[in-house]
């Protein structure tokens, strides 16, 4: 069985209302959702406190492409990030 790599790329700066992430090494057929990457982001945030007392609507992600009919294609998958709460965002939906 072959090993692979799975390596994450992120652009954009800290305080920018937007930023981009790539997900290179993912295999062909994998099934994930947006939601499911919104889901486990709001999850970290809780689990981190990040959202403590906040009342702005929590980061969102958008598969741009990689996928195709919720499966990856085994293509680098490109991922945007806003942050509607900012005039700026921060690096893929994390606060750090």
């Amino acid at each position: 069985m072959e090993s692979t790599a799975i390596r994450f790329i992120t652009a954009g700066e800290s305080d920018a209302r937007t930023s981009v992430g790539i997900v290179e090494g993912m295999p062909a057929g994998i099934s994930i959702s947006a939601g499911y990457i919104n889901h486990q982001i709001q999850r970290l945030q809780k689990a981190h406190g990040l959202d403590a007392g906040a009342k702005v609507a929590p980061p969102a992600v958008e598969v741009l492409s990689g996928m195709k009919s919720g499966k990856t294609l085994g293509s680098p998958i490109a991922l945007r990030c806003i942050q509607s709460h900012r005039a700026g965002g921060s690096i893929l939906c994390s606060d750090s």
